[in-house]
């Protein structure tokens, strides 16, 4: 590469996230890497989020939309933009992630070393008063593709340096730290928009393993997600695996591996009373509605943003 920086831009659908955003910007901002673009999607903020992104960023690139448009689309708007202005690599970001200062500069040298790298991501530690600690949310992840199962391997452990490789190749990343090359979307697209939110990273894999493409995750680079996990999150939590629990059974239709969906089905209803037990200590009994609603909606092959309220 000698001197030359490539083209990055970094894309973020914001939908009422006030408050990490400082968080985000604050982070952003210190990156050690000059050559960054931000583009935005304010997908019908009724917060302050739009205002605390330009008052970090007054340059950036902003999109609005008057409905919740979700992140698939979002996301998908926002590369389209961004590959028109000439950038050469897409960061997808969430709104809830903190960088640290060398996560972009350590990215862009991992992907630009082989030509058939399509996607890196960084190790993704858990977040608020774990931040320090250093716990794993997300490195070295594996898909069966026909099963749809990820295993984390390294999930929940103490990082310390040395223990793991710092590089490893992977058959997926997490959505929400997808660092992506602009020539590859180009060539298999971003992500399906018919899952609305959640699942995209798994389709994205797969048409990235099936053009033959591999992907790798890096220690080198390191961000910290610090989304609300707690029980009083209820709304979130409805929403999350209705979703979730959809986009599983479309992916199942989609690529037509209907053992593994029968099988899915088949184990989510033998577990329900398991799944009593866990919705009520995740949030309460109103969840399995939820749960068991995405799984129906999705047989139903309901696609895009799904026409319920969540309450």
């Amino acid at each position: 590469m000698g001197d030359y920086l490539s083209k990055v831009s970094v894309l973020l659908v914001v939908t009422n996230e006030a408050e990490y955003l400082q968080l985000f910007c604050d982070a952003l901002k210190k990156q050690n890497y000059a050559g960054v673009s931000l583009f935005i999607l304010d997908n019908n903020c009724e917060d302050n989020s739009i205002e605390i992104i330009k008052s970090y960023f007054p340059q950036a690139n902003i999109l609005h939309v008057d409905e919740n448009i979700g992140f698939a689309c979002g996301n998908n708007l926002l590369a389209e933009k961004a590959i028109m202005s000439g950038t050469e690599l897409l960061f997808v970001l969430n709104p809830d992630i903190e960088l640290d200062e060398n996560c972009i500069s350590a990215l862009v040298r991992l992907i630009n070393q082989e030509e058939n790298i399509a996607a890196v991501a960084p190790i993704m530690f858990l977040g608020h008063e774990l931040k320090n600690n250093y716990k794993i949310q997300s490195y070295a992840d594996k898909i069966d593709f026909k099963k749809r199962h990820v295993e984390s391997l390294q999930g929940n452990q103490i990082f310390v340096d040395g223990k793991y490789p710092q590089e490893i190749v992977v058959n997926i990343v997490s959505g929400g730290i997808t660092f992506i090359k602009a020539i590859v979307v180009k060539e298999i697209g971003l992500f399906d928009e018919r899952y609305f939110i959640y699942g995209e990273e798994a389709d994205l894999a797969y048409r990235s393993f099936l053009a033959g493409y591999k992907m790798v995750v890096t220690s080198e680079a390191k961000v910290w997600h610090h989304h609300d996990w707690s029980p009083k999150n209820k709304l979130k939590y409805y929403f999350s695996y209705y979703y979730m629990n959809r986009s599983k059974i479309l992916y199942f239709i989609k690529y037509r591996f209907f053992k593994s969906l029968i099988a899915t089905i088949l184990k989510e209803f033998i577990m329900l009373p398991i799944k009593i037990k866990w919705a009520l200590k995740t949030a309460d009994l109103k969840l399995l509605k939820y749960y068991y609603l995405g799984i129906w909606h999705g047989l139903l092959n309901k696609k895009g943003r799904a026409i319920i309220e969540f309450k």
